[in-house]
């Protein structure tokens, strides 16, 4: 059997097998055992293109009554990534794991890998948490059509939860005149900057840009402040840590606070430089 791939698109060489991982189910039997353990966590992801985009879905038990759903998107991957987050019952990891189970998914983990394969093209990853196993696999492998109808059911439950659950406040993030968004990094000519260029989860993510002709030494002693009410500390980090910023270096940081944050502006302090952000 040949080997078939693709550069820049084009078909190198051909073969027997299937496109993109597809298969019609003959080479892979689509038979398997169900899980009965509790279904913890959800993940699909789709990236590697030559953009670099990036788009996910995650779906996580939050508390005893309710699922936290997360999903991101990135069009290349110098852009900062939108998220956008919802509280949803839980029983919509129920419902995946009814499907998960009617359609065998468990066997796909141990579907052969697809003979053809495109290094400039997105990847999808599907991750099933249970308590205490993992199943995972990718576009990359022979998974049948039965098996991909089932992870297009899995989408469409989840995006039905959202429309009935709670959407939460989240970062803003708006396109410059020409449309495009922000990118993930923190730029000021000449000086070490920050910017908050995501939040999920309760976690922050800093960019920092050191532009100057010098390495920079960052404390990580951090704080956040509300600035419709800058005598209320809404969160802050007192550490004596440090970190070195090389010159003409980018680099990210991520703070986990212990609450959400309100819709409302705040003020971020790291390490004595200031950024202000939005959640709404």
């Amino acid at each position: 059997m040949n080997k078939k791939i693709v550069i820049g698109g084009l078909l190198c060489a051909v073969g027997l097998g299937s496109i993109f991982g597809m298969s019609t189910g003959l080479a892979f039997g689509f038979f398997g055992s169900t899980i009965d353990e509790p279904l913890k966590e959800v993940s699909f992801t789709r990236g590697g293109d030559m953009q670099g985009s990036f788009h996910g879905m995650t779906v996580r038990v939050l508390d005893d009554k309710n699922a936290l759903v997360c999903y991101e998107d990135a069009k290349w991957h110098n852009e900062a990534v939108r998220v956008k987050e919802y509280i949803v019952p839980k029983t919509v990891l129920d419902d995946i794991k009814t499907i998960f189970n009617e359609h065998k998914l468990a066997k796909c983990e141990n579907a052969p890998m697809s003979e053809m394969f495109a290094y400039d093209a997105a990847t999808s990853s599907y991750y099933f948490d249970f308590e205490k196993k993992r199943v995972k696999f990718s576009s990359n492998q022979k998974i049948p059509v039965e098996a991909r109808d089932a992870l297009r059911k899995i989408s469409a439950c989840v995006s039905e939860s959202c429309q009935k659950g709670e959407r939460l406040p989240g970062l803003v993030l708006e396109p410059d005149a020409q449309g495009n968004m922000p990118i993930k990094y923190a730029l000021d000519k000449g000086k070490l900057a920050i910017k908050v260029v995501c939040y999920r989860n309760k976690i922050l993510s800093i960019a920092v840009g050191n532009d100057t002709e010098e390495e920079k030494e960052l404390s990580m002693a951090s704080k956040i402040i509300d600035l419709a009410n800058p005598s209320v500390i809404i969160a802050e980090r007192i550490t004596s840590d440090t970190d070195k910023v090389p010159k003409h270096y980018n680099d990210e940081y991520s703070w986990k606070l212990d609450k959400r944050l309100d819709a409302g502006k705040y003020s971020l302090t790291l390490g004595g430089y200031t950024t202000e952000f939005e959640i709404k």
